[in-house]
């Protein structure tokens, strides 16, 4: 299937599609604001319509509070999934246990975040945090908006490349994993760009095909489609809110830790950022919740988790490069956090790969 029959099947209605739109055409005040829920939603159609019309008892498509990762994807070793956002679905408020990117493929949208709308047209997108209160609205025949989805559990192993790269979308995304303050939308307003239109449409049509679809795939989409941000739209975001000067400076640290992993202490770190080491400290704790220590063997053992999986160094070069100076301390470490041990989880890897 090529691009466009993938976008002509896109504006094909799905049964819950028109329900939601002869709802919408029989009262569309309605839909204006937000709504809690399908009940709350049903007690204001009722209230704002004079006549009879057959409302289901339940929402056509799943409607939560509270979306879980267990519920959206479909296999426990699936990282991504990409879906369709119905056209008008009332604008259900809900939080995510995951990291959504909304994209505008054709046509509009509004989102709805902190009490406020916000208009995106063609060739917009927008990344969303988890645990932030929002939903999206589209209302009109030729809206195609995809929802893509990533699991905050392993994305900052997934997308560890990612990370490394510089500049306000990587910031973005450390202050995402790492910061209790961090800005929980980045917005980018730009015009259709080809090469994200079809690698958004790649993303959706690997995921279509349910048992079948790939993992490192999907991976492989969203690598391309935010290595291609990061060199040609960097100027094109918009972040919501305001980052103080406070959280500015904390990816900046997490990059200096993440760059010197094998000598880097509190010392050095102190005099490189010039504070006092007790202030950086309690600096690094109010801003992540983390201790220094903690947040230095997260980043060390990650980095030793992508090498596993994307190099070919021997165990023993991957200990000495990420800064153990004891095997055995290393090891306890790493299967506390991944449940195995290295050779374990490069042979898992190699694995799934295959």
């Amino acid at each position: 299937m090529n691009y466009c029959e993938l976008e002509q099947e896109l504006l094909e209605f799905s049964e819950a599609e028109r329900i939601y739109k002869e709802l919408y055409l029989q009262n569309s005040v309605v839909y204006e604001e937000p709504v809690k829920d399908w009940s709350d939603f049903v007690a204001r159609y009722c209230k704002y319509f004079i006549g009879e019309i057959d409302i289901p008892l339940t929402a056509p498509t799943f409607i939560g509070r509270e979306l879980l990762e267990r519920d959206w994807f479909p296999r426990n070793e699936i990282e991504i999934f990409s879906f369709k956002n119905a056209r008008y679905c009332p604008a259900f408020l809900h939080n995510l246990e995951f990291i959504k990117l909304i994209y505008v493929l054709r046509g509009q949208c509004v989102l709805h975040v902190e009490n406020k709308k916000i208009k995106m047209h063609r060739g917009g997108f927008c990344l969303v945090s988890p645990n932030i209160e929002q939903t999206i609205f589209s209302c009109n025949d030729e809206d195609i908006v995809i929802n893509v989805i990533m699991r905050r559990s392993t994305f900052s192993t997934a997308f560890f490349s990612l990370l490394t790269e510089q500049g306000i979308i990587s910031d973005f995304f450390w202050q995402m994993l790492y910061s209790k303050n961090s800005n929980k939308i980045m917005l980018f307003s730009c015009e259709s760009d080809p090469m994200l239109d079809r690698t958004i449409l790649d993303l959706y049509n690997e995921a279509s095909y349910e048992n079948k679809l790939s993992n490192l795939l999907l991976k492989s989409f969203v690598m391309i489609f935010f290595a291609y941000v990061l060199r040609n739209h960097q100027n094109d975001v918009v972040p919501l809110g305001k980052i103080s000067s406070k959280n500015n400076t904390l990816p900046k640290i997490i990059q200096y830790i993440k760059e010197n992993l094998e000598y880097v202490t509190l010392v050095n770190l102190s005099e490189h950022f010039h504070m006092s080491e007790g202030y950086l400290s309690r600096h690094i704790r109010r801003e992540t919740g983390y201790t220094f220590s903690y947040l230095l063997r997260e980043l060390r053992m990650r980095q030793a988790a992508n090498m596993l999986q994307n190099t070919t160094c021997s165990i023993e070069e991957i200990i000495e490069s990420v800064g153990y100076t004891d095997a055995s301390h290393f090891y306890r470490n790493f299967k506390k956090i991944y449940g195995m041990t290295p050779a374990m989880y490069r042979k898992c890897e190699d694995i799934s790969i295959l």
